[in-house]
């Protein structure tokens, strides 16, 4: 007999797991006066044998697990997103150059807004600039009291990056190290 709503439950689910991932769904087998998760089988029956074992029919079974998994899918559509957690690094150079920077353009108390846009010889490229405040969505860090501001649209681009500031021989300015990266170009601000 097949299983009518998808889920993560089924028939030779062991009971004791069920019971320790979904206790919402061991109501389920109370009603139909199951209490075989309270029980010593519980580690050792599947969800199958434990009916069985009290009689249940193949069509009721399969109606009871059907059940669950509704019961189960209900909780997890309305548990909250779990939110992947942005990390970003800005060197105490980076910090350093930024104040210095926002002090220079009259900008103190903005933050910094770090923008992965379209373009340069590599496919996409940074875009560093100053903003009063956070757009609507935007993702806001605190880093060495500086705030960074990040578009949704840049995030996934952005978790994981350093932003350096060097000055050297070549020339200076602000440095991205970025893991997601898959290749780059010779000029350094242009990225696959």
């Amino acid at each position: 007999m097949e299983q009518k709503t998808e889920g993560p439950i089924h028939r030779q689910m062991n009971i004791q797991d069920l019971a320790n991932a979904h206790p919402e769904a061991v109501a389920v087998m109370a009603e139909r006066g199951l209490h075989c998760f309270g029980c010593h089988g519980a580690a050792f029956d599947t969800v199958e044998a434990g009916a069985k074992g009290h009689g249940m029919s193949d069509e009721d079974i399969e109606q009871m697990v059907d059940e669950m998994n509704q019961v189960v899918s209900v909780k997890l559509a309305a548990a909250p997103k779990e939110e992947k957690q942005m990390d970003l690094t800005l060197t105490d150079k980076a910090s350093t150059k930024l104040v210095e920077l926002m002090k220079a353009e009259n900008k103190a108390g903005f933050g910094l807004r770090v923008k992965v846009v379209p373009g340069g010889c590599s496919g996409f490229s940074y875009d560093l600039d100053f903003d009063e405040k956070a757009a609507e969505g935007d993702t806001v860090l605190d880093k060495s009291g500086i705030k960074v501001f990040i578009g949704k649209d840049s995030l996934e681009q952005m978790n994981g990056t350093t932003i350096d500031y060097v000055d050297g021989l070549q020339g200076s300015g602000f440095k991205i190290e970025n893991p997601n990266a898959h290749g780059s170009c010779g000029c350094g601000k242009s990225f696959s």
